[in-house]
């Protein structure tokens, strides 16, 4: 269905409660999704309410799946908000 909505021009970047469905994602390990977003040309680096990109809400909860395909497969931003570097 989500690749539905998106082959339809749904917008995957839209802030619900501040995150976006790549967040969303992210937060519950959800591999398969993040393919889909990828697919339909999401790029990731888009951040947070809280200035965390997907990536940064995949490592925060300790999710593997998504934190290895989000940062061998993809290109990301790994900057906060106020432009700091996660490491």
């Amino acid at each position: 269905v989500t690749d539905m909505f998106l082959q339809y021009g749904a917008d995957s970047n839209i802030y619900e409660e501040g995150m976006t469905i790549a967040h969303r994602a992210a937060a519950y390990n959800n591999v398969h999704l993040l393919r889909i977003l990828s697919h339909h040309g999401n790029t990731f680096n888009i951040q947070n309410s809280m200035g965390e990109s997907p990536l940064l809400v995949a490592i925060a909860l300790n999710n593997m799946e998504c934190i290895k395909y989000l940062w061998m497969d993809r290109i990301i931003v790994h900057q906060t908000l106020d432009e700091e570097t996660v490491l």
